[in-house]
């Protein structure tokens, strides 16, 4: 039966971090870790998907936020052409 290790979370950050950020190569990094570079690869395969998949959302939030601002300010333009015909006709009384 195969056990899974467990790995506090820090840990897995600090490892994934010198590859990502740092350059370092995997394989010095897990050997000074004690890990196995297969599984260093994995976590930094997981946190690349992780950081790709934020990303997408961000923008996929982004673009929904632009087309509600841009809707709002279509919305405030109509209704500034209404309050200044408004005075006008009211002007002309």
């Amino acid at each position: 039966m195969q056990t899974e290790l467990k790995y506090i979370d820090s840990f897995r950050h600090n490892i994934v971090k010198q590859v990502i950020e740092q350059g370092l190569e995997v394989t010095k990094v897990a050997r000074k870790a004690g890990i196995s570079k297969v599984l260093l690869n994995d976590w930094v395969e997981d946190t690349l998907q992780r950081k790709a998949n934020h990303q997408e959302q961000d923008r996929i939030a982004t673009r929904a936020i632009q087309k509600e601002n841009w809707e709002l300010k279509r919305q405030n333009d109509l209704l500034k052409k209404v309050i200044d015909h408004l005075m006008q006709l009211h002007a002309t009384r």
